[in-house]
């Protein structure tokens, strides 16, 4: 302002007044880039995690004994038949319309065969 009082021409005012004008635009514009960083300030968020180490545990523990491993895979063994004869069982039930009358298709060609056979050797 000072300059501008000792301004003697036009022109030179009209230069301080624009280099004035560009450093209020300037401030302004930095002061609103002071605020979106304060305001992104305010909106961050820290998260901290926290986990207590537990002492690792070093001692080595002893293997079955051969009776348990046996036990064991008698158990397993059994338990495999068990489910083998279920399974099977199962698959039986679930075919069983088609089963049922292929075997009766299979039991009339047999009874065929066979009547041709005996009236053969006669």
């Amino acid at each position: 302002r000072e300059l501008f009082e000792k301004a003697t021409t036009v022109q030179d005012m009209i230069t301080i007044e624009n280099e004035l004008r560009r450093i209020r635009t300037e401030i302004d514009s930095l002061n609103m880039s002071l605020k979106d960083i304060d305001d992104r300030a305010s909106l961050s968020t820290i998260s901290l995690e926290v986990q207590e180490v537990l002492p690792a545990n070093f001692n080595i523990t002893g293997r079955d004994s051969v009776w348990d491993r046996a036990k064991e895979g008698f158990i397993n063994t059994v338990n495999g038949i068990v489910d083998l004869v279920e399974n099977i069982l199962i698959l039986i039930i679930s075919l069983s319309p088609i089963l049922v009358p292929f075997a009766i298709i299979l039991i009339i060609v047999f009874i065929k065969i066979r009547k041709n056979q005996k009236n053969k050797l006669k």
